[in-house]
Protein backbone atom coordinates (compact mmCIF):
# COMPACT_ATOMS: atom_id res chain seq x y z
CA UNK A 1 0.00 0.00 0.00
CA UNK A 2 1.06 3.64 -0.38
CA UNK A 3 0.80 6.70 1.80
CA UNK A 4 -2.43 8.68 1.78
CA UNK A 5 -2.24 12.08 0.13
CA UNK A 6 -3.62 14.94 2.17
CA UNK A 7 -6.37 15.46 -0.42
CA UNK A 8 -7.43 11.83 -0.06
CA UNK A 9 -7.71 11.64 3.74
CA UNK A 10 -11.40 11.19 4.58
CA UNK A 11 -11.26 9.00 7.69
CA UNK A 12 -9.22 9.15 10.90
CA UNK A 13 -8.55 6.50 13.58
CA UNK A 14 -6.91 7.04 16.97
CA UNK A 15 -5.30 4.41 19.18
CA UNK A 16 -6.02 4.16 22.91
CA UNK A 17 -3.33 4.98 25.46
CA UNK A 18 -4.71 6.90 28.44
CA UNK A 19 -2.78 10.05 29.33
CA UNK A 20 -0.37 9.45 26.45
CA UNK A 21 -3.18 10.67 24.20
CA UNK A 22 -2.29 14.30 24.87
CA UNK A 23 0.28 13.67 22.13
CA UNK A 24 -2.59 13.83 19.61
CA UNK A 25 -2.76 17.58 20.14
CA UNK A 26 0.30 18.12 17.95
CA UNK A 27 -1.12 15.88 15.22
CA UNK A 28 -4.38 17.85 15.23
CA UNK A 29 -2.48 21.12 14.90
CA UNK A 30 -0.73 19.68 11.85
CA UNK A 31 -3.97 18.38 10.30
CA UNK A 32 -5.48 21.86 10.63
CA UNK A 33 -2.38 23.51 9.20
CA UNK A 34 -2.50 21.13 6.22
CA UNK A 35 -6.20 21.84 5.67
CA UNK A 36 -7.17 18.20 6.22
CA UNK A 37 -9.33 19.31 9.15
CA UNK A 38 -11.18 22.58 8.70
CA UNK A 39 -14.35 24.08 10.12
CA UNK A 40 -17.41 25.76 8.69
CA UNK A 41 -20.05 27.80 10.59
CA UNK A 42 -23.52 26.37 11.10
CA UNK A 43 -26.38 28.54 12.32
CA UNK A 44 -28.78 26.97 14.77
CA UNK A 45 -31.47 29.27 16.11
CA UNK A 46 -29.79 32.39 17.44
CA UNK A 47 -26.41 30.67 17.77
CA UNK A 48 -23.69 29.78 15.32
CA UNK A 49 -21.62 26.66 15.93
CA UNK A 50 -18.39 25.64 14.17
CA UNK A 51 -18.68 22.31 12.38
CA UNK A 52 -15.97 20.10 10.97
CA UNK A 53 -16.09 20.25 7.18
CA UNK A 54 -17.67 16.87 6.39
CA UNK A 55 -16.74 17.17 2.73
CA UNK A 56 -13.16 16.64 3.89
CA UNK A 57 -13.51 14.36 6.93
CA UNK A 58 -16.38 11.86 6.71
CA UNK A 59 -15.66 9.66 9.70
CA UNK A 60 -13.59 9.47 12.90
CA UNK A 61 -12.98 6.41 15.09
CA UNK A 62 -11.17 5.84 18.36
CA UNK A 63 -10.59 3.64 21.38
CA UNK A 64 -10.24 4.84 24.98
CA UNK A 65 -8.48 8.24 24.90
CA UNK A 66 -8.66 7.87 21.12
CA UNK A 67 -12.46 7.77 21.37
CA UNK A 68 -12.45 11.05 23.32
CA UNK A 69 -10.14 12.56 20.70
CA UNK A 70 -12.47 11.34 17.94
CA UNK A 71 -15.48 12.76 19.79
CA UNK A 72 -13.96 16.23 20.15
CA UNK A 73 -12.91 16.33 16.49
CA UNK A 74 -16.33 15.18 15.27
CA UNK A 75 -18.04 17.79 17.48
CA UNK A 76 -16.10 20.57 15.80
CA UNK A 77 -13.60 21.44 18.53
CA UNK A 78 -10.43 22.93 17.08
CA UNK A 79 -6.93 22.24 18.40
CA UNK A 80 -6.88 25.37 20.58
CA UNK A 81 -10.17 24.42 22.25
CA UNK A 82 -8.91 20.88 22.79
CA UNK A 83 -5.74 22.33 24.28
CA UNK A 84 -7.84 24.30 26.77
CA UNK A 85 -9.78 21.15 27.69
CA UNK A 86 -6.60 19.14 28.26
CA UNK A 87 -4.99 21.83 30.41
CA UNK A 88 -8.03 22.01 32.68
CA UNK A 89 -7.94 19.69 35.69
CA UNK A 90 -9.65 16.58 34.34
CA UNK A 91 -8.77 14.39 37.33
CA UNK A 92 -11.82 15.42 39.38
CA UNK A 93 -14.10 14.61 36.45
CA UNK A 94 -12.43 11.41 35.31
CA UNK A 95 -11.79 10.01 38.79
CA UNK A 96 -14.96 11.04 40.55
CA UNK A 97 -15.70 8.86 43.56
CA UNK A 98 -15.12 5.46 45.10
CA UNK A 99 -18.56 4.45 46.28
CA UNK A 100 -19.71 0.91 46.95
CA UNK A 101 -23.28 -0.03 46.08
CA UNK A 102 -23.59 1.98 42.86
CA UNK A 103 -23.45 0.60 39.32
CA UNK A 104 -22.86 2.64 36.14
CA UNK A 105 -25.36 1.97 33.36
CA UNK A 106 -26.60 3.72 30.21
CA UNK A 107 -29.05 6.61 29.91
CA UNK A 108 -32.81 6.20 29.72
CA UNK A 109 -35.73 8.47 30.57
CA UNK A 110 -36.18 6.48 33.77
CA UNK A 111 -32.46 6.44 34.62
CA UNK A 112 -31.25 9.93 33.76
CA UNK A 113 -28.19 9.90 36.03
CA UNK A 114 -26.97 6.61 34.50
CA UNK A 115 -26.31 5.19 37.97
CA UNK A 116 -28.19 2.36 39.67
CA UNK A 117 -28.22 1.31 43.29
CA UNK A 118 -26.76 -2.18 43.53
CA UNK A 119 -29.81 -4.08 44.75
CA UNK A 120 -27.66 -7.01 45.80
CA UNK A 121 -26.23 -5.04 48.71
CA UNK A 122 -27.57 -2.80 51.40
CA UNK A 123 -26.26 -2.11 54.86
CA UNK A 124 -25.76 -5.08 57.18
CA UNK A 125 -28.71 -4.18 59.44
CA UNK A 126 -31.09 -4.08 56.48
CA UNK A 127 -29.73 -7.35 55.18
CA UNK A 128 -30.23 -9.02 58.58
CA UNK A 129 -33.79 -7.68 58.86
CA UNK A 130 -34.69 -8.74 55.32
CA UNK A 131 -33.24 -12.20 55.85
CA UNK A 132 -35.24 -12.59 59.07
CA UNK A 133 -38.42 -11.36 57.39
CA UNK A 134 -37.97 -13.83 54.54
CA UNK A 135 -37.39 -16.63 57.05
CA UNK A 136 -40.56 -15.77 58.97
CA UNK A 137 -42.62 -15.71 55.75
CA UNK A 138 -41.17 -19.01 54.57
CA UNK A 139 -43.49 -22.03 54.56
CA UNK A 140 -40.61 -24.36 55.33
CA UNK A 141 -38.76 -23.27 58.47
CA UNK A 142 -35.76 -25.22 59.69
CA UNK A 143 -32.93 -24.87 62.19
CA UNK A 144 -30.49 -24.84 59.27
CA UNK A 145 -32.33 -21.93 57.63
CA UNK A 146 -32.38 -20.04 60.93
CA UNK A 147 -28.63 -20.52 61.50
CA UNK A 148 -27.82 -19.40 57.95
CA UNK A 149 -29.03 -15.86 58.72
CA UNK A 150 -26.09 -14.79 60.96
CA UNK A 151 -23.60 -16.83 58.89
CA UNK A 152 -24.54 -15.12 55.61
CA UNK A 153 -24.62 -11.75 57.34
CA UNK A 154 -21.09 -12.25 58.66
CA UNK A 155 -19.86 -13.23 55.19
CA UNK A 156 -21.23 -9.96 53.93
CA UNK A 157 -19.42 -8.09 56.70
CA UNK A 158 -16.13 -9.97 56.45
CA UNK A 159 -14.59 -7.98 53.62
CA UNK A 160 -15.52 -4.70 55.29
CA UNK A 161 -13.94 -5.90 58.54
CA UNK A 162 -10.77 -6.81 56.63
CA UNK A 163 -10.69 -3.33 55.07
CA UNK A 164 -11.00 -1.70 58.49
CA UNK A 165 -8.12 -3.81 59.81
CA UNK A 166 -5.94 -2.72 56.88
CA UNK A 167 -6.81 0.92 57.45
CA UNK A 168 -6.09 0.57 61.17
CA UNK A 169 -2.69 -0.94 60.49
CA UNK A 170 -1.77 1.85 58.05
CA UNK A 171 -2.83 4.50 60.54
CA UNK A 172 -0.80 2.84 63.30
CA UNK A 173 2.37 2.73 61.20
CA UNK A 174 2.01 6.32 60.09
CA UNK A 175 1.35 7.64 63.55
CA UNK A 176 4.64 6.09 64.58
CA UNK A 177 6.43 7.78 61.68
CA UNK A 178 4.55 11.05 62.13
CA UNK A 179 3.98 11.41 58.39
CA UNK A 180 0.77 12.82 56.97
CA UNK A 181 -0.37 13.68 53.48
CA UNK A 182 -1.56 17.17 52.51
CA UNK A 183 -5.21 16.31 53.21
CA UNK A 184 -4.38 15.09 56.73
CA UNK A 185 -5.12 11.46 55.89
CA UNK A 186 -2.59 8.85 56.98
CA UNK A 187 -0.88 6.49 54.54
CA UNK A 188 1.98 4.02 54.89
CA UNK A 189 4.45 6.39 53.21
CA UNK A 190 3.96 9.78 51.59
CA UNK A 191 2.57 9.07 48.12
CA UNK A 192 4.73 11.76 46.55
CA UNK A 193 7.81 9.65 47.34
CA UNK A 194 6.76 6.84 44.98
CA UNK A 195 4.22 8.52 42.66
CA UNK A 196 5.03 11.61 40.64
CA UNK A 197 1.79 12.04 38.68
CA UNK A 198 -0.89 14.20 40.29
CA UNK A 199 -3.58 11.97 38.80
CA UNK A 200 -2.03 8.84 40.29
CA UNK A 201 -1.76 10.52 43.69
CA UNK A 202 -5.43 11.54 43.61
CA UNK A 203 -6.51 8.05 42.57
CA UNK A 204 -4.41 6.31 45.22
CA UNK A 205 -5.59 8.66 47.96
CA UNK A 206 -9.22 8.16 46.96
CA UNK A 207 -8.83 4.40 47.24
CA UNK A 208 -6.89 4.44 50.52
CA UNK A 209 -9.13 7.04 52.17
CA UNK A 210 -12.23 4.84 51.71
CA UNK A 211 -10.90 1.31 52.20
CA UNK A 212 -14.26 -0.32 52.90
CA UNK A 213 -15.87 1.15 49.79
CA UNK A 214 -12.73 0.47 47.75
CA UNK A 215 -12.30 -3.20 48.62
CA UNK A 216 -16.00 -3.99 48.37
CA UNK A 217 -16.31 -2.07 45.09
CA UNK A 218 -13.44 -4.06 43.64
CA UNK A 219 -14.67 -7.40 44.93
CA UNK A 220 -18.37 -7.10 44.09
CA UNK A 221 -18.57 -4.41 41.39
CA UNK A 222 -15.21 -5.09 39.71
CA UNK A 223 -13.72 -1.61 39.85
CA UNK A 224 -12.97 1.40 42.06
CA UNK A 225 -14.32 4.51 40.31
CA UNK A 226 -17.90 5.00 39.19
CA UNK A 227 -17.05 7.19 36.19
CA UNK A 228 -20.38 9.06 36.31
CA UNK A 229 -18.63 12.45 36.28
CA UNK A 230 -16.62 11.41 33.22
CA UNK A 231 -19.83 10.44 31.43
CA UNK A 232 -21.37 13.82 32.33
CA UNK A 233 -18.25 15.62 31.07
CA UNK A 234 -18.38 13.84 27.70
CA UNK A 235 -22.06 14.69 27.36
CA UNK A 236 -21.27 18.32 28.18
CA UNK A 237 -18.71 18.44 25.36
CA UNK A 238 -21.44 17.44 22.90
CA UNK A 239 -24.08 19.74 24.38
CA UNK A 240 -21.72 22.74 24.22
CA UNK A 241 -21.48 22.34 20.44
CA UNK A 242 -25.02 21.24 19.66
CA UNK A 243 -27.40 22.19 22.47
CA UNK A 244 -28.40 18.51 22.66
CA UNK A 245 -28.25 16.75 26.00
CA UNK A 246 -27.84 12.96 26.05
CA UNK A 247 -27.25 12.98 22.30
CA UNK A 248 -27.67 9.59 20.60
CA UNK A 249 -25.56 8.33 17.71
CA UNK A 250 -28.44 8.98 15.33
CA UNK A 251 -28.84 12.57 16.58
CA UNK A 252 -25.08 13.03 16.48
CA UNK A 253 -24.85 12.18 12.79
CA UNK A 254 -27.83 14.37 11.94
CA UNK A 255 -26.29 17.27 13.85
CA UNK A 256 -22.62 17.02 12.85
CA UNK A 257 -22.72 15.08 9.58
CA UNK A 258 -19.73 12.95 10.57
CA UNK A 259 -19.68 9.20 11.24
CA UNK A 260 -18.34 8.61 14.76
CA UNK A 261 -17.23 5.12 15.79
CA UNK A 262 -16.39 4.32 19.42
CA UNK A 263 -15.10 0.92 20.53
CA UNK A 264 -15.62 -0.94 23.78
CA UNK A 265 -15.24 -4.56 24.85
CA UNK A 266 -17.95 -6.86 26.18
CA UNK A 267 -16.47 -9.11 28.87
CA UNK A 268 -19.40 -11.53 28.53
CA UNK A 269 -18.43 -12.41 24.98
CA UNK A 270 -14.84 -11.18 24.74
CA UNK A 271 -15.79 -9.27 21.59
CA UNK A 272 -15.15 -5.66 20.60
CA UNK A 273 -18.31 -3.60 20.09
CA UNK A 274 -18.26 -0.84 17.48
CA UNK A 275 -20.79 1.77 18.61
CA UNK A 276 -22.02 3.90 15.71
CA UNK A 277 -25.07 5.25 13.90
CA UNK A 278 -26.26 1.82 12.87
CA UNK A 279 -28.85 -0.73 14.01
CA UNK A 280 -29.69 -0.80 17.72
CA UNK A 281 -26.74 1.47 18.55
CA UNK A 282 -28.53 4.45 16.95
CA UNK A 283 -30.41 5.01 20.22
CA UNK A 284 -27.31 4.74 22.44
CA UNK A 285 -26.06 8.01 23.93
CA UNK A 286 -22.63 8.89 22.58
CA UNK A 287 -21.45 9.88 26.07
CA UNK A 288 -22.29 6.38 27.34
CA UNK A 289 -20.24 4.84 24.54
CA UNK A 290 -17.19 7.01 25.28
CA UNK A 291 -17.52 6.27 29.02
CA UNK A 292 -17.43 2.54 28.22
CA UNK A 293 -14.47 3.01 25.89
CA UNK A 294 -12.30 4.77 28.51
CA UNK A 295 -13.21 2.37 31.33
CA UNK A 296 -9.82 0.87 32.22
CA UNK A 297 -10.62 -2.46 33.93
CA UNK A 298 -10.44 -2.45 37.75
CA UNK A 299 -9.70 1.29 37.85
CA UNK A 300 -13.28 1.94 36.68
CA UNK A 301 -16.37 -0.12 37.30
CA UNK A 302 -17.66 -1.74 34.11
CA UNK A 303 -20.75 -0.16 32.57
CA UNK A 304 -23.67 -2.58 32.65
CA UNK A 305 -26.54 -2.57 30.19
CA UNK A 306 -29.13 -4.94 28.81
CA UNK A 307 -28.77 -6.08 25.21
CA UNK A 308 -31.49 -7.81 23.26
CA UNK A 309 -31.42 -8.76 19.58
CA UNK A 310 -32.82 -5.44 18.38
CA UNK A 311 -32.70 -3.17 21.41
CA UNK A 312 -30.65 -2.02 24.38
CA UNK A 313 -31.56 -0.60 27.78
CA UNK A 314 -30.28 0.08 31.31
CA UNK A 315 -29.08 -2.81 33.45
CA UNK A 316 -31.73 -5.11 34.92
CA UNK A 317 -31.57 -8.34 36.89
CA UNK A 318 -31.74 -10.37 33.65
CA UNK A 319 -28.25 -11.89 33.75
CA UNK A 320 -28.64 -13.54 30.35
CA UNK A 321 -28.92 -10.20 28.56
CA UNK A 322 -26.59 -8.19 30.84
CA UNK A 323 -23.40 -6.90 29.24
CA UNK A 324 -20.28 -5.85 31.17
CA UNK A 325 -18.50 -3.20 29.10
CA UNK A 326 -14.91 -1.99 29.60
CA UNK A 327 -12.09 -0.16 27.81
CA UNK A 328 -12.01 -1.00 24.11
CA UNK A 329 -8.24 -1.41 24.30
CA UNK A 330 -8.64 -4.78 25.99
CA UNK A 331 -9.35 -6.39 22.59
CA UNK A 332 -9.28 -3.70 19.89
CA UNK A 333 -7.07 -0.76 20.79
CA UNK A 334 -6.93 0.71 17.30
CA UNK A 335 -10.09 0.75 15.10
CA UNK A 336 -8.09 1.17 11.91
CA UNK A 337 -10.64 -0.85 9.91
CA UNK A 338 -13.74 0.95 11.22
CA UNK A 339 -14.57 2.37 7.78
CA UNK A 340 -13.55 -0.49 5.49
CA UNK A 341 -15.92 -1.23 2.65
CA UNK A 342 -18.19 -4.15 3.48
CA UNK A 343 -17.07 -7.39 1.91
CA UNK A 344 -13.55 -6.15 1.19
CA UNK A 345 -10.44 -7.35 3.00
CA UNK A 346 -8.14 -4.41 2.35
CA UNK A 347 -7.89 -1.25 4.42
CA UNK A 348 -9.91 1.76 3.26
CA UNK A 349 -7.51 3.73 1.07
CA UNK A 350 -8.80 7.01 2.53
CA UNK A 351 -8.00 6.06 6.14
CA UNK A 352 -5.22 7.69 8.16
CA UNK A 353 -4.43 6.18 11.55
CA UNK A 354 -2.47 7.50 14.53
CA UNK A 355 -0.69 5.35 17.13
CA UNK A 356 1.23 6.17 20.29
CA UNK A 357 4.77 4.84 20.75
CA UNK A 358 7.13 5.23 23.74
CA UNK A 359 10.32 7.29 23.79
CA UNK A 360 12.17 6.19 20.67
CA UNK A 361 15.50 7.08 22.31
CA UNK A 362 14.94 4.54 25.08
CA UNK A 363 15.26 0.90 24.10
CA UNK A 364 14.35 -0.34 27.59
CA UNK A 365 11.70 1.22 29.85
CA UNK A 366 12.74 2.09 33.40
CA UNK A 367 10.66 0.46 36.15
CA UNK A 368 11.40 2.06 39.51
CA UNK A 369 8.20 1.26 41.43
CA UNK A 370 4.85 -0.52 41.28
CA UNK A 371 3.19 2.32 39.36
CA UNK A 372 5.89 2.13 36.66
CA UNK A 373 5.40 -1.63 36.54
CA UNK A 374 1.63 -1.31 36.15
CA UNK A 375 1.97 1.42 33.54
CA UNK A 376 4.37 -0.61 31.41
CA UNK A 377 2.39 -3.83 31.83
CA UNK A 378 -0.78 -2.12 30.62
CA UNK A 379 1.04 -0.42 27.76
CA UNK A 380 2.46 -3.77 26.61
CA UNK A 381 -1.02 -5.28 26.70
CA UNK A 382 -2.55 -2.41 24.73
CA UNK A 383 0.27 -2.40 22.19
CA UNK A 384 -0.33 -6.05 21.38
CA UNK A 385 -4.07 -5.31 21.01
CA UNK A 386 -3.11 -2.60 18.52
CA UNK A 387 -0.78 -4.82 16.50
CA UNK A 388 -3.58 -7.33 15.98
CA UNK A 389 -5.52 -4.67 14.04
CA UNK A 390 -2.69 -4.10 11.55
CA UNK A 391 -3.29 -6.97 9.16
CA UNK A 392 -0.50 -6.38 6.63
CA UNK A 393 2.83 -4.58 6.58
CA UNK A 394 1.48 -2.36 3.81
CA UNK A 395 -1.16 -0.92 6.14
CA UNK A 396 1.62 0.77 8.11
CA UNK A 397 1.95 3.20 5.21
CA UNK A 398 -1.37 4.67 6.36
CA UNK A 399 -0.31 5.02 10.01
CA UNK A 400 1.58 7.85 11.70
CA UNK A 401 3.44 6.83 14.87
CA UNK A 402 3.62 9.59 17.49
CA UNK A 403 6.38 9.60 20.10
CA UNK A 404 4.93 9.87 23.63
CA UNK A 405 8.23 10.30 25.48
CA UNK A 406 7.91 9.35 29.13
CA UNK A 407 4.17 10.12 29.44
CA UNK A 408 2.13 7.73 31.57
CA UNK A 409 -1.12 6.01 30.67
CA UNK A 410 -2.47 7.16 34.04
CA UNK A 411 -1.89 10.91 33.57
CA UNK A 412 -5.14 12.86 33.18
CA UNK A 413 -4.00 16.20 34.54
CA UNK A 414 -1.20 18.47 33.33
CA UNK A 415 -0.02 21.61 35.09
CA UNK A 416 2.15 22.21 32.05
CA UNK A 417 1.68 20.56 28.68
CA UNK A 418 4.59 18.47 27.34
CA UNK A 419 5.36 20.98 24.59
CA UNK A 420 8.37 19.08 23.24
CA UNK A 421 6.26 15.94 22.73
CA UNK A 422 3.40 17.91 21.16
CA UNK A 423 5.83 19.64 18.78
CA UNK A 424 7.33 16.28 17.88
CA UNK A 425 3.92 14.81 17.00
CA UNK A 426 3.12 17.86 14.89
CA UNK A 427 6.41 17.51 13.01
CA UNK A 428 5.87 13.78 12.41
CA UNK A 429 2.43 14.46 10.97
CA UNK A 430 3.70 17.25 8.71
CA UNK A 431 6.65 15.11 7.60
CA UNK A 432 4.32 12.26 6.60
CA UNK A 433 2.88 14.38 3.80
CA UNK A 434 6.19 15.66 2.42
Amino acid sequence: MTKVSKENVKYLAFEGGGGKGITYLGALQALEELGIISHVPKKKGDQTFPRIDSTKIKGVAGTSIGSLTALLIACGYNSEEIRDILTSDLSDNILDTVEFGKIPTIFSEEQEDCVLQDSRFGDVDSYMKNSWANYVKSDQKSLKGFLEIPVKTFKRMSFSIFALLVQGYLNHELKKSGKRTHDDEFHLIPLQEIIKSETQIIATQSVLNKPIHSINSLKYEYGFFLGASARHLFDQFIENKSGIKNCTFEQFYEEFGVDLVVTSVCLNTGNAYYFKNEGKWKDLCVADAVRMSVGIPFLFKPVLFEEKEKSIGPFTDDLQSTRYMVDGGVVDNFPLHAFDEEGKEELNSQMLGFTLVPDSKKKVAEIANFVDYLDNALYTFLKNATELQIKTSGERDQIIELDTGNLSIFDFSFEELPEEIISSSKKRTLDYFK
